[in-house]
């Protein structure tokens, strides 16, 4: 798959089009989002997708991050808010949630718990090669979107 960041939007709608089949086909449900390398668009094929399946499909989603890191830009861009230090957090997109990996842990909430209440959840991971060494992830999916730029 290309870098969603690289194509137009009927490239988003395409790549929507295609998780949606996969939603109503296969009841596919989590799919994690990695690449190989660092810097590959992860973060940004999330942003681009998560609102087309909301608005365009009237699907539930749900952003896990499972990046591990400190500062997220993710988390930023999709405009989480914190409301009463809830592990849920509300972002800018309507249908679309946020939570973090450490959330789940410190609050003893299973994603398995939460999986009944959103049709699509996206799994933000670091690149390949770190998550191989943390094990990718540590959550069951159905499925991945391999990101990839025009380089690799």
């Amino acid at each position: 798959m290309q870098n969603v960041s690289t194509m137009g939007g009927d490239g988003i709608d395409e790549i929507a089009t295609k998780i949606n089949y996969l939603i109503c086909s296969k009841k596919l449900k989590t799919l994690v989002v990695y690449s190989e390398k660092k810097s590959e668009g992860k973060t940004t094929s999330i942003l681009n997708i998560s609102p087309v399946m909301s608005s365009l499909y009237n699907k539930r989603v749900l952003v896990l991050d499972h990046s591990g890191k400190k500062t997220d830009d993710l988390e930023i861009l999709i405009g989480a808010k914190n409301n009463n230090d809830n592990v849920i957090l509300k972002t800018k997109y309507t249908g679309v949630d946020y939570v973090r990996q450490s959330s789940l842990k410190q609050k003893a909430v299973l994603l398995a718990d939460l999986k009944d209440f959103y049709d699509l959840i996206l799994v933000n991971t670091t690149n390949y090669r770190n998550e191989r060494r943390k094990s990718i992830p540590t959550i069951k999916y159905d499925g991945a979107v391999l990101v990839r730029t025009n380089k690799t």
